[in-house]
């Protein structure tokens, strides 16, 4: 980022985004990229358009890539009855359950970008934010169209297999041992290239199951526009009929903090930055929000260390400075989500590196 990227621009989609958690937002990206200028928009009209058409059933395209086809086959049967007792009429979902098109989305930033922004330069990121569930149709094309490949590559190898089982027999049958041992030889090997496929054939799939549920994000490099949704965070949609409720307030305090980590996790995602696997750390990947509640909201040394390349921060005291930036966020505004051992947590480190230097 640096001095190429200098500007991070956050738009809320839709009128009724939460002005708390809009000010949340750009209180802890103004610290977390401290040196950078961030800008809060006003929201962006919110047009039915964003909308997954009604036609695009997702579950059922990818229906025949993950499951076998006796599944494939019931589901859609059962479809048909329902469509029946609809009067011929296809299902339609409610409006406020309704998934947000991140490809329609994205293409609406890229256009406010180039377009209403006359031209803006590549010193700009438009992050829009939403409350909607997010689907991701064109990801689930190109997940479909590598299960598509992946599957060719296997019947590739199927074929080769067969060959080389052919030469193996002809081979005993005429008493050619050099020949029949490196069939053998390559016989192991086409067997070892297989059960990699077949491995990597599972994992797509249940990737591209998860992929036509919901997206929490997606990001377009090229065009520097991205989407975030905070529809999986909110703690109602976790709580069971059953649970006490502790009222909107503390649910609240529960959504911000969580969207905080997330939206600080996405952006470093955004600089090129994978999962840590090496100390306790905000970029640690999670599959659920009571492993993300555990993470803290600081980055280990390593990431720290991508991170300042990307944001031109190269001298002590701008290090320092940040990390009193990131204790005046969370323990003002935010204090009330993160606790005091957040805002303890940078005062000490900014303490420490402040007394070492």
């Amino acid at each position: 980022m640096g001095n190429s990227k200098s500007h991070v621009y956050l738009i809320p989609i839709g009128y009724d985004f939460p002005e708390i958690l809009s000010d949340a937002l750009s209180e802890m990206v103004s610290a977390f990229l401290y040196g950078q200028q961030v800008h809060l928009l006003a929201p962006m009209k919110f047009t039915p358009d964003l909308l997954l058409d009604d036609r695009i059933d997702l579950h059922d395209t990818v229906l025949p890539y993950v499951e076998d086809p006796i599944q494939v086959r019931k589901y859609r049967a059962q479809k048909k009855k329902q469509i029946e007792k609809n009067n011929g009429q296809p299902l339609t979902i409610p409006g406020e359950l309704k998934q947000m098109n991140a490809d329609i989305v994205l293409s609406k930033l890229h256009h406010k970008l180039t377009k209403d922004w006359h031209g803006a330069d590549n010193a700009y990121v438009i992050i829009g934010l939403t409350l909607r569930d997010l689907c991701d149709p064109m990801g689930c094309q190109k997940q479909i169209e590598l299960l598509e490949r992946i599957d060719r590559k296997l019947e590739s190898v199927r074929d080769r297999q067969r060959k080389c089982a052919t030469k193996l027999r002809n081979a005993m049958m005429k008493g050619y041992p050099k020949k029949q041992k490196a069939a053998q030889e390559l016989s192991k090997i086409l067997d070892i290239e297989k059960d990699n496929l077949i491995e990597q054939k599972k994992f797509e799939q249940k990737k591209l199951k998860k992929l036509s549920k919901y997206v929490t994000n997606k990001t377009n490099e090229n065009h520097r526009t991205s989407v975030m949704s905070f529809y999986r965070y909110d703690p109602k949609r976790d709580r069971s009929s059953l649970a006490v409720d502790p009222g909107l307030q503390a649910d609240q305090k529960v959504l911000v903090k969580r969207s905080c980590k997330m939206i600080i996790h996405h952006i470093c995602e955004m600089f090129g930055m994978k999962h840590c696997i090496y100390f306790h750390c905000r970029m640690n990947g999670s599959a659920t929000n009571d492993q993300q509640d555990l993470s803290p909201v600081h980055l280990c040394p390593v990431c720290l260390r991508k991170l300042f390349s990307c944001t031109g921060i190269f001298t002590t005291p701008k290090v320092i400075e940040r990390y009193f930036r990131m204790q005046q966020c969370t323990g003002g505004i935010l204090k009330e989500c993160f606790g005091e051992d957040t805002s303890r947590w940078f005062r000490q480190r900014a303490g420490t590196i402040t007394s070492a230097a």
